[in-house]
């Protein structure tokens, strides 16, 4: 009987390990650094966007219950002119509060955009982004509903499902999908890995996000700005768009070390 080969052991195989917090924070510098005006111009813009429907709904909110107020004193009862004023009001609300969910999806295209792509033309950048609203709008929409219901149960759900769905914008407006589908692709990202974004993502809060939030409130101290005005656009201005460029990176080396590309 011939000799037969022994049988070779299989070695185990290993995941692709990803960068460490400290590698992702760099790389992001140096993205963030080639295009630090562009990001800071795009944020100033939605910034002020979103500041003046703040105001508006601020507005319509103070007039309704000034309103009712009014008409609520001894000499005056609530009249059907003021349930049509009411509803009128309300319906404005509603209106403003929408186009700021919108606005804000059309932010968060943009600025994604901005950090995958080369193009720096903030015209074509914004062209791009817009068709890409309704679908990551809906996108956000649903994992936003579904971490609330998840927060809602005993919290640890909402967190588990805050870390899986944390790359659903990404997903949206960079590899076209929307729906369920970007849920589903975001899960499929993180799965096996949920400790490590987790952790990368405590991390940056951790080393930037903690540190900033001092710096910023010790500037609205010195100044004396109680509102916190000037530490709320430092903020938005510089800390969020190196967040987005960040999650970016980390999105990116997801899917590298996953070895897909959609």
């Amino acid at each position: 009987m011939e000799n037969m080969p022994a049988p070779t052991a299989t070695p185990p195989t290993t995941k692709p390990a990803l960068m460490g917090v400290l590698d992702l924070i760099k790389a992001s510098w140096e993205m963030y650094q080639q295009k630090i005006w562009q990001l800071v111009a795009v944020q100033f813009v939605f910034y002020v966007i979103n500041l003046l429907i703040s105001l508006a709904l601020a507005a319509t909110a103070f007039a309704n219950i000034g309103f009712f107020l009014f008409s609520a004193t001894a000499d005056y009862q609530v009249t059907d002119w003021f349930k049509g004023f009411s509803l009128v009001s309300g319906l404005i609300f509603v209106v403003l509060l929408l186009i700021s969910l919108l606005i804000a999806a059309f932010q968060q295209s943009a600025l994604i955009h901005l950090a995958s792509q080369d193009d720096k033309q903030l015209g074509s950048i914004l062209k791009k982004s817009f068709h890409r609203v309704p679908a990551l709008f809906w996108a956000t929409f649903l994992a936003g509903l579904l971490i609330m219901i998840g927060l809602f149960l005993f919290l640890i759900p909402g967190i588990i499902l805050a870390v899986m769905l944390a790359f659903v914008s990404y997903v949206v407006v960079l590899e076209g999908v929307g729906g369920t589908q970007a849920l589903s692709r975001s899960r499929a990202l993180v799965k096996g890995r949920w400790f490590e974004v987790f952790w990368r993502g405590l991390a940056f809060m951790l080393i930037i996000g903690i540190p900033a939030g001092i710096v910023s409130s010790i500037i609205d101290g010195i100044v004396g700005d109680n509102h916190n005005t000037i530490s709320n656009l430092l903020m938005a201005l510089f800390i969020t768009p190196f967040g987005l460029v960040y999650g970016y990176n980390l999105y990116r080396n997801l899917k590298s070390v996953s070895g897909t590309s959609s």
